[in-house]
């Protein structure tokens, strides 16, 4: 996962929404949409309740 995808899942795990996200990190909403997308892809899970699981099981949340 590259930095700025980290970066995104950061914020949306504490719950922030794509456009509060994408001023937080002075981005497009689109950009956060693509980051946030791929880090999904790439952590093979398809929703936020995934993420939060994710998360939890690794001890990060």
């Amino acid at each position: 996962m590259t930095n700025r995808e980290r970066q995104v899942i950061d914020l949306v795990s504490m719950g922030l929404m794509n456009c509060q996200v994408a001023s937080r990190l002075n981005l497009s909403e689109r950009t956060v949409e693509t980051h946030r997308a791929n880090a999904y892809r790439k952590l093979g899970i398809s929703n936020f309740a995934q993420l939060r699981k994710v998360l939890l099981l690794a001890g990060l949340v």
